[in-house]
């Protein structure tokens, strides 16, 4: 078993057609470990975000960080909040940062300044476990949250919708989400839970059937490809 890996490395290097003066195929990747003593404000990374000016910030258990690429800097919730642990992250296109924690609910980010934003009832909705954001056919973009018990919720134009097991949804734990490709919805949306994947397409949740081995699969990431429009789930 040993041997394989560099088995393959031979054969790739001898590959009839490669270019010898090239020296990519002979690179390795080079890795960094950053923690709390360069700056993190914890070492669990729960969660990362591009936004758009290149900065990358990170949620962990314990608060926010960003990084400048240069150095980290780390960020508090504000004081009084249930939690720091922040799950997940949405870089918005109005230049706002959302967060979604572990048992403090969802946050927003805005000219340097974070506030809580809080979901009408019934469900207190502090757990938030994916944030996704849509742009519909009017311009107006939607901010997707996707919570640990109670639903999916959506902010569109100051207004909150939400979506339940008894809308279609495999189940009110919804773990990821990703914006999803339609000729009719721009807003389409695909919705990953703890019990399967749904598609919300014009206001209405079509579950995935899932694999026969599998019959509720616990979907806790999407990535949508660009090849042949294909969707992964993890």
């Amino acid at each position: 078993m040993r041997l394989a890996p560099l088995l393959l490395l031979l054969a790739a290097s001898a590959a009839p057609g490669a270019d010898r003066d090239d020296p990519a195929p002979l690179a390795r990747p080079s890795f960094r470990v950053f923690s709390d003593r360069e700056g993190l404000p914890q070492n669990t990374v729960q969660t990362l975000a591009l936004d758009a000016t290149g900065y990358l910030w990170v949620g962990t258990q314990d608060g926010l960080g960003v990084w400048n690429g240069r150095v980290f800097r780390g960020f508090r919730l504000p004081e009084g909040s249930r939690s720091q642990s922040v799950r997940a992250l949405l870089p918005a296109s109005d230049g706002s940062l959302w967060a979604g924690t572990e048992g403090g609910g969802l946050f927003r980010r805005h000219d340097g300044r974070i506030e809580p934003v809080s979901p009408p009832p019934p469900g207190p909705s502090d757990v938030v476990w994916s944030l996704a954001e849509t742009r519909g056919k009017d311009g107006v973009s939607s901010v997707w949250a996707g919570t640990a018990g109670w639903g999916l919720y959506r902010l569109r134009g100051g207004a909150w919708s939400r979506w339940e097991e008894k809308d279609g949804l495999p189940s009110g734990s919804v773990q990821a989400l990703a914006a999803a490709r339609s000729a009719t919805d721009p807003e389409a949306l695909w919705v990953g839970t703890t019990s399967g994947l749904a598609l919300l397409e014009g206001g209405r949740l079509t579950p995935v059937p899932p694999p026969p081995d599998d019959p509720h699969p616990s979907v806790r990431a999407l990535f949508r490809s660009n090849y042949k429009n294909s969707m992964s789930l993890h």
